[in-house]
């Protein structure tokens, strides 16, 4: 089962029609139509609200989507493009939870905050290296 598919279904075993879902959850009337032309995936905040609201993973929506670049659309419509790379990264959160909880503690931080806690690890590494 792919994205729509699964969505549709989510939707029928909710017993709730589409436009009901949109609405709860604040999506426009036309997202799964859009999702389904383009043959993309919404981004990932917009993942995370349809995966809470059904009380499935985010894994659970994508599994059978993954390729080696899948495209996605941010809050203004343009396309991204996740790379291997990226793809990596997402695996590595999803699959370590110690990095998940880093992730999720700096969603807020600001660019300094970000580049002197990298200092700290590699700080940290440096004196875990040397003993």
């Amino acid at each position: 089962m792919n994205f729509i598919e699964k969505i549709l279904s989510l939707i029928s075993k909710k017993e709730i029609t589409k436009n009901k879902m949109l609405t709860d959850l604040k999506l426009s009337k036309n997202s799964i139509i859009d999702w389904k032309n383009r043959g993309t995936v919404p981004n990932g905040e917009t993942l995370s609200k349809i995966a809470d609201y059904f009380n499935v993973t985010i894994e659970y929506l994508l599994e059978n989507e993954r390729s080696d670049n899948i495209k996605v659309y941010d809050e203004k419509d343009n396309i991204i493009v996740l790379d291997n790379e990226t793809l990596d990264i997402i695996d590595s959160l999803r699959k370590r939870p110690d990095m998940k909880m880093l992730f999720s503690v700096s969603k807020k931080a600001t660019k300094e905050d970000i580049l002197q806690t990298v200092k700290i690890i590699e700080a940290l590494k440096g004196n875990k290296e040397g003993e």
